[in-house]
């Protein structure tokens, strides 16, 4: 979709107003090859956690998010206290499979909304997604050679975690879930199996990534599953935990069955066990109504894309050892230290106050106000020590107190300058988010984009990724700065919150600690025409 601009020959208007009249739309996507990304954040309102998700992920130049079950509409009494985790659930349903077909390449990231705060660029998100699908499709490989009938493509990737949701040993979801990979295969630093460096090895349901069809898939049969037994799930990570428990089983049970009598006979040797050799009753016999034997799951275990706080984290400057080695010491690591070197996807990535303007001749937009010179490693980000990764998402515990998280809030990278970024971005225009080159294994593939070509441009060897709800609907240039709530009012006041007339003051307030008040959306221009 393309925007047909109406410019007058008045220098002044050089930035020409959008307005509805002004406004047309084509049918055709921005470019053929175009990927899009959907940001998806279950809430239920403006609190707090919330507006502090949605800020963050608008200050990182992430799309516009649909808040998936607002004020509650799709909430069912029949689940009881898992009314409203229902209500989120079938809001992912209904956005996904109102999709058009083409789109089934595209990709969804679904995030908790009490504050799970983006840090990262998107080109850093997709390639690590990318990353970690071909690890575990190396892992799948190896294990299972070509006797891989059954297994799907790894496509879906859920954060992981230290415990289990479940907190019965017995429970398939904690009995099934495999020890994590060798460090080898997974990108990250050196755990220890036990203890309070130990490695997370369960599912976590506050991040959730993958495409749109294997997305779509997962929730149809979750839909059918809880539908018929509304008792049976307490919330959406209680059921993609049992549905990732009854893969690595079934995966488990195909894996032993294709040893060779010669590979059964060294297990037996040497004392070799498996999970399948004395199950919990109560997992046998789950297992045995287990009917979808695989769903392409794979677990974020070293924590690059989201990272759960747990105390093993801290914020750092990687341009200053010294903060890195004093956080090492308070959680005493000081005979396994972390690296000090930030990650080459982040280091080659859009800077942090990166934006199209430092591109364009076209005046007067407020840049000059921000330090367009720092690089990621002169910001403070928030690492995991043990691992020494630095992940995308900063995911909270919805039981930490506010005081702290206002705390902890105040020292993401773009506080100082939320406000003028924010500014930054609604003057900014429509351009992709991301640029993915094709055929070149994970972190490799994205490339940091730094121009913007026309459309008559030669033809690009690599896929873009652009947001989906504001190049669908354009609602940000229209409607300003904000989240959908209802994808069938898109482009009505009906289906739009704007960030400054919904969050409180106090967050506000908060979150731009500039004592200039609320945020007042400015009139988005396009410097550009058709």
């Amino acid at each position: 979709m393309y925007l047909n601009i109406n410019e007058k020959d008045d220098h002044h208007t050089l930035l020409t107003q959008l307005d509805h009249e002004s406004l047309s739309f084509q049918d055709q996507p921005v470019e053929p090859s175009a990927g899009y990304l959907h940001i998806l954040i279950p809430s239920g309102g403006a609190d707090p956690g919330f507006c502090r998700t949605s800020l963050s992920a608008t200050l990182l130049g992430y799309p516009s998010s649909l808040a998936v079950n607002w004020d509650g509409q799709l909430c069912e009494d029949k689940f009881g206290e898992a009314s409203w985790e229902w209500g989120y659930f079938l809001g992912a349903l209904k956005y996904l499979k109102a999709l058009p077909e083409e789109r089934a390449t595209d990709l969804v990231l679904i995030v908790a909304s009490n504050d799970t705060w983006f840090q990262l660029k998107p080109e850093v998100l997709i390639g690590r997604y990318r990353a970690i699908t071909e690890q575990s499709e190396k892992r799948l490989q190896k294990s299972f050679g070509g006797n891989k009938a059954g297994i799907k493509r790894t496509d879906i990737v859920f954060a992981a975690q230290k415990r289990c949701h479940a907190g019965k040993k017995e429970h398939i979801a904690c009995y099934a879930s495999p020890e994590p990979p060798s460090t080898s295969s997974t990108p990250g630093g050196v755990y220890n199996s036990s203890g309070a460096d130990s490695r997370p090895r369960f599912l976590n349901g506050a991040m959730v990534m993958g495409s749109v069809a294997s997305m779509l898939a997962i929730h149809k049969e979750g839909y059918d599953r809880w539908q018929d037994n509304p008792k049976l799930f307490e919330s959406r990570e209680d059921l993609f935990a049992s549905f990732f428990a009854e893969q690595e089983f079934q995966r488990e049970r195909l894996r032993l069955s294709t040893l060779s009598i010669f590979q059964r006979l060294y297990r037996w040797l040497v004392g070799s066990t498996t999970f399948l050799n004395q199950p919990p009753p109560q997992a046998a016999m789950y297992a045995k109504n287990i009917k979808t034997a695989d769903h392409g799951i794979a677990l974020d275990y070293a924590s690059s894309l989201a990272h759960i706080v747990d105390g093993s984290g801290d914020w750092i400057r990687f341009s200053e050892p010294n903060t890195l080695y004093s956080a090492a010491h308070s959680l005493n690591l000081t005979n396994s230290p972390p690296s000090t070197q930030i990650a080459q996807e982040v280091e080659h990535s859009r800077p942090p106050f990166w934006s199209i303007a430092s591109f364009s001749s076209i005046p007067p937009f407020p840049y000059q106000d921000l330090p367009r010179e720092f690089s990621w490693e002169i910001v403070p980000l928030y690492t995991n020590l043990i691992t020494s990764t630095t992940p995308v998402l900063i995911v909270n515990s919805p039981d930490v107190e506010e005081e702290v998280l206002t705390t902890q809030w105040k020292r993401m990278w773009f506080r100082p300058y939320a406000r003028k970024k924010l500014q930054n971005i609604a003057y900014e225009p429509l351009f992709p988010i991301a640029s993915e080159q094709l055929n070149i294994p994970g972190l490799d593939r994205m490339k940091a984009l730094t121009s913007t070509r026309g459309r008559d441009a030669p033809e690009r060897k690599e896929k873009q990724w652009w947001s989906f709800v504001d190049v669908w609907p354009i609602i940000r240039a229209r409607e300003g700065i904000g989240w959908l709530v209802d994808p069938d009012e898109g482009k009505g006041e009906d289906g739009w919150r704007k960030w400054g007339d919904t969050c409180q003051v106090e967050v506000q307030e908060e979150a731009f600690a500039d004592e200039k008040g609320r945020w007042e959306d400015i009139k988005v221009y396009a410097p550009f025409k058709n």
